[in-house]
């Protein structure tokens, strides 16, 4: 399962709940037990040596904060539904201020991530076509060694050295240029 980024700005009230329950110690050793195994509020108030009563409050303040879940549940030998807890599966930001979300910050990178698949897909296509070519090439000596063509056709096949541009290399430059001359303009516009 992937982990989900959640961000929350110094405003938000989501904000203090998770600080509160951070500097809880019983709330981070709750936590800390949470990551080795599910576990009911009874088996980790048995585990950790706590009340019950203070395992279910911390758990709640966890449980509103984000960081812990609901894993599983059971039936107790009455009937009851008990409910196993683990920790979250997600990053949690705190950012001073808010933010869009995740695409806007990461706007700055997104060209250079662009850049290098381009630059790769171009390489690979490159080298698959000059795979193709020396396969062609191999051939033709391989019929040229059996004498199956003409000898006159041996002085026109013979492959004459050729300089090739490297298009990812290009490419990357480009790319490369532009991405400068955007901060550069982005570097401008802040100071202004």
């Amino acid at each position: 399962m992937a982990k989900q980024v959640v961000m929350f700005n110094l405003d938000d009230p989501l904000t203090k709940t998770i600080a509160e329950s951070l500097t809880n110690e019983s709330s981070r050793k709750l936590i800390q037990t949470l990551t080795e195994e599910e576990l009911t509020p009874t088996e980790l108030a048995k585990r950790l040596a706590v009340p019950l009563p203070t395992v279910h409050y911390n758990l709640e303040k966890l449980k509103k904060a984000g960081l812990i879940e609901e894993a599983d549940f059971h039936y107790s030998e009455k009937g009851k539904k008990v409910l196993k807890y683990r920790v979250a599966n997600k990053y949690i930001l705190i950012t001073p201020k808010e933010t869009k979300g995740v695409m806007t910050k990461l706007r700055h990178i997104l060209p250079v991530l662009v850049l290098g698949i381009g630059s790769g897909l171009i390489y690979l296509f490159e080298q698959g076509s000059r795979f193709g070519a020396g396969v062609e090439s191999a051939a033709l000596r391989n019929d040229l060694a059996q004498g199956a063509l003409k000898e006159e056709i041996i002085h026109v096949a013979d492959p004459m050295p050729s300089w090739e541009p490297n298009f990812a290399l290009w490419f990357l430059i480009g790319g490369l240029v532009i991405i400068i001359t955007y901060y550069i303009i982005e570097y401008v516009r802040r100071k202004k």
